[in-house]
């Protein structure tokens, strides 16, 4: 096997632990929110049987081992689920974001390198004029 494809399996095989960290991470941090999604999602005038129905559309009325499968099962199918704040795909909203996004990270690395290569130069010109420290 060439070196430099068991190196880039390396790397691949030391992401994977990272990823599950990553996912394993951000579903506790989503559980430990303060308040109840199924009653937000319900609505301002949901009644409790309501909430409980929501609840259980949601998942949220299973263990946590079994909602964490769920959600794994979901991430690879690419399902990211609802959006608290509109209710729409959070697929949706990322790909209806994305352009803006991208837009101004462009911008900002645009901008930013115009600043700093003159810099760099400007720097690396004054210290070839230096003379050395004896």
């Amino acid at each position: 096997m060439p070196s430099r494809l068991r190196a880039v399996l390396m790397r691949l095989a030391q992401a994977i632990p990272v990823v599950l960290g990553v996912v394993l991470v951000s579903f506790l941090l989503t559980r430990a929110l303060p308040g109840d999604p199924a009653a937000y999602f319900a609505g301002d005038a949901a009644t409790p049987e309501s909430i409980a129905a929501t609840r259980a559309k949601l998942g949220l009325d299973r263990s946590m081992p079994e909602q964490f499968l769920r959600y794994c099962g979901d991430l690879l199918r690419g399902d990211l689920g609802q959006s608290l704040s509109t209710g729409q795909p959070v697929l949706h909203e990322l790909t209806r974001r994305l352009p803006a996004s991208l837009e101004l990270t462009l911008t900002a690395l645009l901008i930013s390198c115009g600043i700093a290569v003159p810099l760099g130069v400007l720097v690396g010109a004054r210290v070839t004029e230096m003379p050395l420290a004896q």
